[in-house]
């Protein structure tokens, strides 16, 4: 234990020197450490962090032009969270995505009550391994440096270690798991406080970033879990008299509802971004103290159970809103996707939505395929993991609740061995779908203006068309 930090100590500390540019310069540093991601942040000549990277790919930015009253942070290129203060003390948050709409707000008082520096964070983690909404219930403090975490009926001890200035890396049974990281911001005041700066990169490439100190109705962090950035999540913690004037009654056990914090999960893609928030309470005793109470619950009744993820990804249905909404034991993962048969014809990660880890395979579609097999070879999807197989509600906003996302469609491929898209393919495939009872969308609505379409899109959701026409025509 001793010779692998003192070596990850050795690592972290040559990388920074390595890197140190002249005096007035920027300054690039890169921690190492095995096990865990490299992470090299640079600095600007004021000594403010510009750009933070992971094994060489850039997952933060920070935007100082506009200090010390807006600092904009990017998020894996993808979410926008904008700090503004005001010269009273009081501030702004929001959260914007790609497409510059706006995803979350929050207006932080001047006096407003902040929190003490938490002694972890741990939402990519536990995210990591596939915890429910509401796991830090269970989450036990044994000492400053270690925490205890149940998981799938185990615990789970976390011993961090400084390996740094502000670094420190935590293990599981001596393996390293995360990287605990407070950037030095270069940033002063209220800024300081409330600009996420509290980095943490997961052995598998979860990232979080968190603010310094939480304050109530801040931003509190934002994470993924997600290669690309494009499904993230952020918690807000709110004030209690915004839970009291929804008319929450106290808990059976005397205890008062005195906040909540809100978690939203969101999925950005081509068109747009759609979002999914959850609320949970926080209860006070009588004394002051924030707890949350045996049973939980409002009124002496017991709360539903924190979501899953399959039920957050069927509510995206239900907030479009789309009919019908699937049930959730309906969403299938990698495993779940390896036993529907479709898996016999494109991979998960071909048929994946990039917005979503779970999928929808609808059995019309699988045996509507195989009856294709008989006559047709059928080829790969026309933009493999990018929409052409599965896509979640509002993916397209021409049909945000189209046959793509109840997986009863797919556009395949219609490139011939020399890549280019090629009629007699598509004609081909039409014929195939047609007599397998499948419904095709015409070659003429694909390419409207004429020319070879560039997929060919089939679905087995009930409809069918014998007016799809031989428009297609090299």
């Amino acid at each position: 234990m001793k010779k692998r930090v003192l070596t990850g100590c050795l690592a972290a500390f040559l990388a920074a020197a390595a890197f140190a540019g002249k005096p007035g310069s920027g300054v690039r540093r890169q921690l190492a450490y095995a096990g865990l991601p490299t992470i090299t942040y640079v600095s600007d000549s004021d000594g403010q962090v510009t750009e933070v990277t992971m094994a060489g790919k850039p997952i933060i930015s920070y935007d100082w032009t506009a200090a010390p009253y807006a600092v904009p942070m990017r998020f894996f290129n993808r979410w926008t969270v904008v700090t503004s203060v005001l010269p009273d003390g009081s501030a702004s948050q929001q959260v914007m995505d790609s497409h510059g709409a706006q995803r979350a707000s929050s207006t932080i008082l001047a006096h407003g009550r902040q929190l003490a520096h938490p002694a972890v964070v741990l939402d990519a983690y536990a995210t990591d391994l596939g915890l429910s909404p509401g796991w830090q219930a269970g989450l036990e403090t044994v000492s400053a440096n270690e925490v205890r975490l149940p998981a799938h009926g185990k615990s789970i001890s976390l011993r961090y270690h400084a390996i740094g200035d502000g670094v420190r890396v935590a293990e599981a049974d001596g393996t390293p798991v995360l990287w605990d990281i407070d950037l030095p911001l270069g940033a002063s005041g209220r800024l300081a406080q409330l600009v996420p700066s509290r980095l943490i990169v997961t052995s598998t490439g979860a990232v979080q970033l968190a603010a310094d100190i939480p304050f109530i109705d801040g931003i509190e962090s934002i994470w993924t879990n997600d290669a690309s950035g494009s499904h993230a999540s952020f918690g807000i913690l709110r004030a209690d008299a915004t839970v009291r004037s929804t008319s929450v009654g106290p808990h059976a056990e005397m205890m008062v509802v005195c906040g909540y914090t809100e978690f939203d999960s969101c999925w950005d893609y081509a068109g747009g971004s759609v979002c999914n928030a959850d609320v949970y309470l926080t209860y006070c005793d009588s004394g002051g103290g924030t707890t949350t109470p045996p049973g939980g619950g409002t009124g002496g009744t017991t709360p539903p159970p924190p979501k899953t993820p399959q039920q957050q990804q069927r509510d995206l249905y239900a907030n479009q809103p789309c009919s019908p909404v699937p049930d959730a034991s309906q969403f299938l993962d990698s495993t779940g996707y390896g036993s529907s048969g479709l898996q016999n014809y494109f991979s998960f990660a071909d048929f994946q939505s990039p917005s979503a880890s779970y999928v929808l395979v609808d059995s019309a579609l699988v045996s509507g395929l195989g009856a294709m097999a008989r006559t047709v070879t059928i080829p790969g999807l026309s933009d493999p993991g990018n929409g052409a197989g599965y896509r979640i509600p509002g993916a397209n906003s021409a049909t945000p609740c189209g046959d793509h996302t109840y997986g009863t469609a797919v556009d395949l491929s219609v490139r011939n061995s020399s890549g280019t898209h090629d009629c007699n393919i598509w004609n081909a495939l039409a014929v195939a779908g047609n007599a397998a009872g499948g419904w095709v969308e015409p070659a003429s609505s694909i390419a409207p203006n004429g020319g070879v379409p560039n997929h060919f899109h089939i679905a087995f959701d009930g409809r069918t068309n014998t007016n799809y026409g031989d428009a297609c025509t090299n």
